[in-house]
């Protein structure tokens, strides 16, 4: 049993991430501070105190025989470098104290963005952060403890401009009797988002008199995830999900061309199980992180397509494949964060980095300090 509570907080109703992960200039960082009390209201010697972000990646593939998966696969990662807090001067072997509050500022690295925390799948995949907190007290004694915190990106919102660039393409069937056209004009989308293509279907004017042997059955788009384990290993395992399908159903010959608006909702993950019950929210994952989304790490990879389908009678099907990005945040959400990421930057570029808050010490004469802490001068043990 230690003697010392420690505890790690924000600001008053704010998170201890700052910034926005994934976006460099927005100056992502942790920003809190590390609260150390007494239990009992007894004085403490502590002599150091620092503080560690760590991630770990877990992945538990499938196998490729049914029902079967292989061995869960765990990495964790130092995330930046240790940083101490607070560290007794020179000469002295201790502090006494009967409580600290130690104000942070922990930078998280830019040149490599962090994944977002996630959860998928039964947690068949799985990004994880925890800040460690170790203290030095009494006779050289430690004491460690870990603080779950919830990393989100914001670089794949959909308001982005990168992602509104129209997407156009023209597919041949493999006998060359058919044409597909296709366009859709965003490539980034997010719960409860729209995805409209805009399919052409013509047959190929040069096949003359063939055409009219040709029917047009169904054309169809679907958005399939792809998750892959092990993307960097020897054996990599990949996996197939159907997220949301449309189908338009024909049954016409190409006497003349077809013209399609398909169109459907990304869905929206529902944190309920088969009762309706709301499940508990994990302090670290958030619920937007139990829903699949673009994500990328040395153990797995999450990725999605577009499949654009056409199936004929009379020539062969066209099925064709486009990578897009999957937000978390819906575009309504990712609307509302334009202005508050613009703010983020600007401040970002004005604030002095290298400034460090004060340490806080409450030490046993400190009685205006103590009260505050609500334990009353007379009641400290010495």
């Amino acid at each position: 049993m230690f003697p010392i509570d420690v505890s790690i907080n924000g600001p008053p109703n704010e998170d201890i991430v700052f910034g926005f992960p994934g976006i460099a200039a927005s100056w992502p960082r942790l920003e809190g501070s590390v609260e150390i009390r007494s239990k009992d209201g007894s004085l403490q010697k502590i002599s150091l105190v620092s503080i560690a972000l760590y991630r770990t990646d877990t992945i538990h593939a499938p196998s490729s025989k049914p029902g079967i998966n292989a061995p869960k696969k765990e990495q964790s990662f130092l995330i930046g470098q240790e940083q101490s807090l607070f560290q007794t001067s020179a000469g002295r072997a201790s502090e006494t104290v009967v409580a600290m509050d130690l104000p942070f500022i922990y930078e998280m690295p830019t040149n490599r963005p962090l994944p977002a925390s996630i959860s998928l799948g039964k947690n068949s995949v799985e990004t994880t952060y925890k800040i460690f907190v170790t203290v030095t007290y009494g006779s050289n004694q430690i004491m460690h403890t870990s603080h779950p915190i919830r990393i989100k990106r914001y670089d794949t919102l959909s308001t982005f401009g990168s992602f509104k660039v129209p997407v156009v393409k023209k597919v041949q069937s493999a006998d060359h009797l058919v044409d597909v056209d296709y366009t859709y004009p965003v490539s980034s989308f997010g719960p409860l988002d729209p995805i409209q293509v805009y399919i052409k279907v013509a047959a190929n004017p040069d096949i003359g008199s063939k055409s009219k042997r040709v029917k047009l059955v169904k054309v169809s788009i679907q958005v399939v995830e792809v998750i892959t384990y092990n993307p960097e290993g020897d054996e990599p395992v990949e996996k197939r999900r159907k997220v949301v399908k449309n189908t338009k159903q024909v049954d016409q010959k190409l006497a003349r061309d077809f013209k399609f608006e398909l169109s459907m909702d990304y869905p929206q993950y529902e944190p309920k199980d088969k009762d309706s019950i709301v499940a508990k929210e994990r302090q670290d994952v958030p619920t937007i992180a139990m829903s699949g989304f673009t994500a990328k790490s040395s153990l797995y990879k999450v990725e999605y397509l577009l499949v654009i389908k056409a199936k004929f009678s009379g020539a062969k099907d066209i099925e064709s494949e486009e990578k897009i990005t999957v937000s978390p945040f819906g575009h309504a959400t990712c609307m509302s964060f334009m202005a508050s990421i613009g703010k983020c930057v600007e401040q970002a570029k004005r604030v002095d980095k290298k400034s460090k808050p004060p340490v806080r010490l409450y030490r046993e004469t400190d009685a205006g300090a103590l009260w505050f802490l609500g334990v009353p001068p007379w009641a400290v043990k010495t």
